[in-house]
């Protein structure tokens, strides 16, 4: 009888170890859709994505990789020129567009200093070098993937999938514990 009560105790307490963990995780999990959802919504709002002097970017080529994939989430920082060395990776405004690449040599022409840039994944350097004027940021860190979860999240079909995500992670924690109270009970009995 005295056995079968310690073996019901370790049980519970494995049960009970399980239930805490599968809680932290799901917590995380929708502490993290939250934040990104927050993140995601900030980034739309404002019209340089800039949080003080922090941006969100997303890379769109392939020519950083395999240093940051396609569809990263990059956080970049305000930056000048001369804050910039070689290796770093910074973002600078061409004719069309936003480019992030890397830094592969930092010298004077006619006076100012220059950048000369390059993707990873390119094999030539860029065909103009980056000024004062045109640096923009410095790469910090980025994010395989979760740029692309990002811009699905800011269109209407991505913000219905995270939220059913979440009610069915909370459905599903809800009928984990409706099992469990119903083991109890006839564990009692």
């Amino acid at each position: 009888m005295m056995k079968k009560k310690l073996t019901r105790k370790k049980s519970h307490h494995k049960l009970k170890d399980r239930t805490t963990c599968w809680a932290v995780v799901e917590m995380c999990y929708i502490g993290l859709l939250l934040l990104l959802i927050i993140l995601s919504a900030g980034a739309r709002m404002t019209e340089d994505r800039a949080y003080l002097t922090y941006h969100l970017r997303v890379v769109l080529s392939k020519s950083m990789e395999p240093a940051m994939p396609s569809g990263s989430l990059v956080v970049t920082q305000n930056t000048t020129i001369g804050d910039v060395q070689k290796n770093d990776i910074v973002t600078f405004k061409t004719e069309d567009d936003l480019v992030s690449h890397r830094v592969k040599d930092k010298r004077i022409d006619d006076g100012e200093t220059v950048l000369i840039t390059q993707g990873d994944n390119n094999e030539t350097i860029d065909r103009e070098p980056v000024t004062a004027e045109n640096i923009q940021e410095k790469v910090l860190c980025h994010f395989p993937l979760l740029g692309k979860f990002l811009l699905t999240a800011q269109k209407p079909a991505g913000v219905a999938a995270v939220f059913l995500t979440v009610v069915l992670m909370l459905l599903i924690r809800y009928f984990v514990e409706l099992l469990r109270m119903e083991r109890r009970h006839k564990d009692v009995e």
